[in-house]
């Protein structure tokens, strides 16, 4: 392909990162693909006008990207074959391809990202009758009122965001789930507050984005209307990725300070709390 057929992103601050874990799945896909092999994301890395050698030399970044991949596609298969004809929702969806890595034939699935960052998927993904795209921000109620639930079970994933935003943000998303989805599972990345001190990653520093909220545990959140279930760290993946991990992977301080997808339920009952979200969302249409 020549470079003046490729697409320019143009891309800045947050919704840039989303080119920095499309090429760590591109590239392992090309060179190894042995525990992981992602087509979509090596096709459209090839079509992208952009420059990844930042990305290209972030083997940090690239490891807990796969890693976090890895486990997440599990929990998602889980969630499929326990629910074939759920609804999962993709909050900050950027340009992920998992809908083609865990789609059973009758799943429906939404892709939610901003305006900016959703234009750039468009390019990329088209719409279909089981998987949908929907522009708008995470922190407003717009994006459930597209999601046609009818009675299946949700699940909402948020990958790659919260360590973005801040503890009231993150609330918000939550109040959205827990007034418009009337049985909900939530998989929710999470960044130990070291690593947002530290904001280690090399790739990302070359974005005007930077990491602003983190806690060590889903436990410790303490959401109204959700309970906690389990931290699923993404050191036993990078085992796979990359077997040489195994030689420090054990140390418990490892483990603790990892990057982690908690899971959370919605609890079953008619507990109702302000939100912005109850003036939109109407369950008896919606759910």
């Amino acid at each position: 392909m020549k470079k003046t057929d490729k697409i320019v992103a143009g891309l800045q601050g947050v919704p840039e990162t989303m080119l920095l874990t499309l090429f760590a799945r591109a590239n392992y896909s090309r060179m190894y693909g042995k525990v992981f092999y992602d087509a979509k994301s090596v096709e459209i890395a090839d079509r992208l006008d952009y420059d990844f050698s930042h990305a290209a030399g972030d083997e940090d970044l690239g490891l807990v990207t796969l890693s976090r991949t890895l486990v997440l596609d599990s929990l998602v298969k889980k969630f499929v074959e326990q629910n074939p004809d759920g609804v999962v929702v993709n909050i900050a969806s950027g340009l992920d391809t998992r809908f083609f890595r865990v789609d059973n034939g009758s799943i429906l699935w939404y892709d939610v990202d901003l305006p900016e960052t959703m234009a750039v998927r468009k390019k990329f993904f088209a719409d279909t009758e089981r998987m949908k795209g929907i522009a708008a921000s995470a922190m407003s109620s717009d994006w459930a009122k597209a999601v046609k639930v009818r009675g299946r079970k949700t699940l909402v994933i948020i990958e790659g965001l919260s360590m973005y935003l801040g503890d009231s943000a993150v609330r918000q998303i939550f109040s959205i789930v827990h007034e418009c989805f009337g049985s909900a599972e939530v998989l929710m990345e999470i960044m130990p507050e070291r690593h947002v001190t530290r904001n280690s990653y090399s790739s990302i520093k070359t974005t005007s984005a930077k990491f602003s909220w983190g806690i060590d545990s889903g436990s410790m959140l303490g959401i109204e209307g959700f309970s906690w279930k389990a931290d699923h760290s993404v050191v036993g993946a990078m085992r796979k990725v990359k077997p040489s991990t195994m030689l420090w992977s054990w140390l418990p301080g490892v483990r603790r300070n990892s990057e982690k997808i908690a899971v959370f339920h919605r609890d079953a009952d008619i507990v109702k709390f302000p939100s912005p979200a109850a003036a939109v969302c109407n369950e008896r249409l919606v759910c």
